[in-house]
């Protein structure tokens, strides 16, 4: 695949996928980059010490842990995950949205997790806060330790993001065949100008957005008063202050062709097809239906035709 198409799917993806036919069955594949042997052999490399001659005890475990972290954060900028994460309102069809991607061969996007992102997002800004007002004043404050400057060194962003990307994968726990993965989430700051998707995006900087939401607001708030409890962590933004964050950051984020707007009500099979062309998939599947997840009666995970989910997709 060349030209705009190896940007996106191919650009990081250590060995693709075969398919055993045309109804989009993965067949045999390699493993993906994030699945390899690199963490056990560090480990005991910790364990046992640095072979290296002349250095003993506490300094060989240094130079050991030294050079693991190494490998690990050499893996995490060689190896760009390509993460596809689907930021939906609400009741804006973010569930069909997940099923269809996973219907292109190789796509492990998974469900939402308990607000997993956030809590990382946070946890990292409440470290950063902390980080600031110790250099703002609190540096001649009592210390445990030696003097040395080394004793509050300044956080390396670069470890920081891998370690957040490595615990996202590990949250998540993607196929080992997947050639994407990523996942769908409604809970976003909207409030901050989803300033917790762009470090998101940061931190898989070969991820897209898609930005699923409707123009109906008024029928998404009905929609979601009937199951109120499940979406309360949305009041205090409303709807329409959320779709409009979401727009924002398209218009921001549009010229990186990282971000793709999906509103429920122009879900059709030709907009499916703009979102292959979109991810770069389009010249190996095209829709031919799209799913019905919540017609009526919860999620049937069918066709508007009544037909299976897999009748949806043709793949080449």
């Amino acid at each position: 695949m060349k030209g705009r198409h190896s940007s996106f799917s191919l650009l990081a993806i250590t060995a693709a996928a075969t398919f055993s036919n045309a109804s989009g069955v993965v067949g045999k594949t390699a493993p993906v980059a994030w699945q390899d042997d690199q963490d056990a052999e560090g480990i005991s490399l910790i364990q046992s010490g640095s072979t290296q001659k002349g250095v003993t005890g506490s300094a060989k475990r240094k130079h050991a842990a030294s050079s693991y972290r190494k490998t690990l954060l050499e893996s995490c900028s060689s190896h760009c995950i390509p993460a596809v994460f689907v930021v939906g309102t609400g009741r804006s069809g973010s569930t069909t949205l997940m099923h269809m991607l996973n219907l292109i061969p190789g796509y492990d996007i998974k469900g939402e997790n308990n607000g997993m992102w956030g809590s990382l997002y946070e946890l990292a800004q409440a470290r950063m806060k902390k980080k600031k007002e110790k250099n703002a004043g609190l540096a001649g404050t009592f210390s445990r330790g030696s003097s040395s400057s080394d004793d509050h060194p300044e956080p390396n962003l670069s470890d920081l993001t891998c370690a957040l990307q490595l615990r996202v994968l590990g949250e998540i726990n993607p196929d080992p065949f997947a050639r994407v993965t990523g996942f769908k989430e409604i809970r976003w700051n909207f409030d901050t100008g989803l300033d917790d998707l762009d470090m998101l995006m940061k931190v898989f900087p070969c991820s897209k957005a898609v930005l699923n939401f409707r123009d109906d607001g008024d029928a998404q708030e009905e929609s979601m008063s009937k199951t109120r409890g499940v979406f309360d962590s949305l009041d205090g933004v409303g709807t329409q202050k959320a779709t409009q964050a979401l727009r924002e950051f398209y218009e921001r984020r549009k010229l990186q062709n990282r971000t793709f707007q999906m509103p429920l009500e122009k879900f059709s099979v030709g907009k499916f097809n703009e979102l292959l062309q979109f991810l770069g998939e389009d010249l190996r599947c095209r829709f031919v239906d799209v799913l019905h997840d919540n017609d009526g009666a919860g999620y049937t995970y069918r066709t508007s035709h009544g037909g299976s989910a897999e009748e949806a997709i043709t793949c080449f």
